[in-house]
């Protein structure tokens, strides 16, 4: 490739095509295509696109412009260092389509260090697997598995992972790579071109896990039906008690009152019972 043409290339690919737009440039050196002044001014116009906040100037190489992104003395002069954040000499953060991290922090320790303890405590894995993380590394993979079980799949971020489980970002990323390298979860990647990739899919594939899971996550057991009547109360004439609690023939409820929280005497005909 020619040199009019790479330099098309620097002023007009996106900002991800670069890197691989620098290892043609070098390649083409190293061919003899390019010279050594022709690929170290292809190399700071580079350099110039992924810094567009440092002021351009033009340098003169052979009647062509190149940018650059070295600034003339008194625009350095003029801009104050103590208002950017930076020491002197230091250079500018590198222009990026994502804003600045900022670090995440529990208004409240004491209560994540609580959470955190709870939720390894609750017995997110078998105790096979458990003895392979510490406490914070479980209470990130509990909340993968509330998240696995709620919807077959956890899609939550690795903030809202960790701010749930009460532990930091670096946490919550060590306990899925552990648990992925030890096979327990599958990840998958979800990136995006040009802007923020969207959240990784985890799902977990250790049959293991899996069973442990269907163990704790069971359905309920059905109502069962009320169970017959003695025969030696069928024989006395007591009717059957119906699904309210009522017993038949008006003589009263089987249930307590919630005043005298007892049973009513009644008087029926010749005979005494209890209500």
């Amino acid at each position: 490739m020619s040199f009019d043409h790479l330099l098309s290339l620097v002023n007009h690919v996106p900002l991800a095509a670069l890197d691989a737009l620098s290892r043609d440039l070098w390649r083409a050196a190293g061919e003899g295509a390019l010279t050594d002044a022709q690929a170290q001014a292809l190399a700071e116009a580079i350099h110039g696109r992924r810094r567009p906040r440092a002021q351009a100037s033009a340098v003169s190489l052979g009647g062509l412009a190149v940018v650059s992104s070295r600034k003339p003395p008194e625009a350095a002069a003029e801009a104050p260092e103590a208002s950017s954040g930076q020491s002197p000499g230091q250079d500018p953060r590198p222009w990026s389509y994502f804003p600045p991290k900022r670090p995440q922090r529990s208004p409240d320790r004491a209560r994540s260090l609580e959470r955190r303890r709870t939720l390894a405590a609750s017995g997110p894995l078998p105790p096979k697997l458990a003895c392979r993380f510490t406490t914070g590394e479980l209470a990130v993979l509990k909340i993968v598995a509330d998240s696995f079980v709620a919807g077959s799949q956890c899609t939550l971020s690795i903030p809202e992972i960790a701010a749930r489980a009460g532990v930091g970002q670096t946490k919550a990323r060590l306990a899925l790579r552990i648990a992925q390298n030890l096979g327990l979860v599958s990840i998958t990647e979800r990136r995006v071109q040009y802007r923020p990739n969207r959240t990784n899919v985890v799902r977990i594939v250790s049959p293991s896990w899996l069973a442990w899971l269907a163990r704790w996550t069971a359905p309920s057991t059905a109502v069962r039906p009320p169970a017959a009547e003695p025969a030696a109360l069928q024989d006395r004439g007591y009717s059957s008690l119906q699904t309210t609690g009522v017993v038949g023939r008006g003589e009263g409820s089987l249930l307590r009152s919630p005043r005298n929280q007892g049973f009513t005497r009644k008087g029926v005909k010749s005979r005494t019972t209890w209500g």
